[in-house]
C-alpha cells in the first residue's frame, strides 16, 4: 500500500497519539510515519537522519512513548506540539 499522507496529515496524527494508551500501536503507528516522513523529506531534499530525529513528529510520538514508560516532557516536547497544531490548522495548500 502506498502511503501518500501530507506532513499536515503525519502532524495531525502525531497529535491524536497523544492521547492513546496502546503502546503497541503508538509504536506501529510511529514506524509507520516515520517512513512516510522520510520520503516527504526525501522529495524535498532535506533528508538526513539528525532531522527525523529531531522532527516534531519524531518528538511527539517519542514523547508519548515516553510518558507511557515514566519519562517526562521536554522543552523540546512544547516546540513540537506548537508546530503541530500550527500545521494543523494552517490553510491547505495545493499540496494538500
Amino acid at each position: 500500500m502506498d502511503d501518500n499522507r501530507t506532513m499536515r496529515e503525519l502532524a495531525q496524527e502525531a497529535l491524536a497519539i497523544q492521547s492513546c494508551f496502546n503502546l503497541s500501536s503508538i509504536v506501529h503507528s510511529f514506524s509507520r510515519c516515520i517512513c512516510r516522513l522520510r520520503a516527504i523529506a526525501k522529495e524535498e531534499g532535506w533528508e538526513d537522519e539528525q532531522e527525523i530525529r529531531r522532527h516534531p513528529i519524531s518528538v511527539l510520538f517519542s514523547n508519548r512513548i515516553g510518558y507511557l514508560t515514566y519519562s517526562t516532557i521536554t522543552d523540546e516536547v512544547v516546540r513540537a506540539m506548537n508546530w503541530a497544531a500550527i500545521e494543523t490548522t494552517a490553510m491547505p495548500t495545493t499540496e494538500d
